[in-house]
């Protein structure tokens, strides 16, 4: 995305909107901001009490690992790892989950659940992922669909009826990059929706143009 990294470069805000069935995963992860055209017409936005609401401590520290495994070396400013976190939840602030700085929180999750470890470098807060953390649970015939069920709900939480599947599998293999449809028994990823439709997680539908959507229940 040229565009979008010359604008960053020169320190502009950029605010990506598309519609769900057209929004590629580069894209999103491009823009410092970005929002579905749906949620964005219907008027599903939520308040910033709202959404912040539905994130826990917990929740919060699973983002934060999750970052941190995608980083190199397994280490981050806390400054770049706050601005990760508001482009992926971008009405996220501290205060909701009871602190009055970003710094007092991290200390926090440090303490409470031992995944990832600070260290001050002049004017600078380091976060470095746990070995212990560093490995990523893989997808099994198991835990799949409890996997698939969090992500689902998210996007329902976020104000979202329906999503395309290429950015469900995206999102699934952010969490989880080795993934593959034959890790779990399974041939294509429509398959998959098959079989989470059977367990009442969705509902699969087509568009004008024969393409498929996945409408979450």
């Amino acid at each position: 995305m040229p565009l979008v990294g010359k604008l960053k470069s020169m320190g502009k805000f950029v605010l990506g909107i598309s519609r769900s069935e057209a929004a590629s995963n580069v894209f999103m992860s491009a823009c410092s901001e970005f929002q579905f055209l749906e949620s964005v017409a219907s008027g599903k936005e939520r308040s910033v009490s709202e959404v912040s609401d539905a994130l826990t401590l917990s929740d919060v520290n699973d983002l934060i690992v999750t970052i941190l495994r995608e980083s190199e070396g397994g280490e981050m400013l806390a400054s770049e790892v706050k601005s990760v976190l508001l482009r992926l939840r971008p009405n996220f602030s501290e205060k909701s989950v009871g602190f009055s700085t970003f710094g007092k929180m991290l200390a926090k999750l440090a303490e409470q659940f031992g995944s990832f470890e600070m260290e001050s470098e002049e004017y600078n807060l380091i976060l470095r992922l746990n070995q212990a953390y560093a490995a990523v649970e893989q997808l099994t015939r198991d835990n799949y669909v409890g996997v698939f069920a969090r992500i689902l709900s998210a996007y329902k939480e976020d104000g979202f009826d329906r999503v395309n599947p290429s950015i469900l599998k995206s999102a699934v293999q952010a969490l989880y990059p080795d993934f593959t449809e034959r890790q779990i028994g399974l041939r294509r990823f429509s398959d998959v929706l098959r079989t989470l439709e059977r367990e009442g997680l969705l509902r699969l539908k087509t568009d004008e143009g024969g393409n498929m959507l996945v409408h979450i229940l």
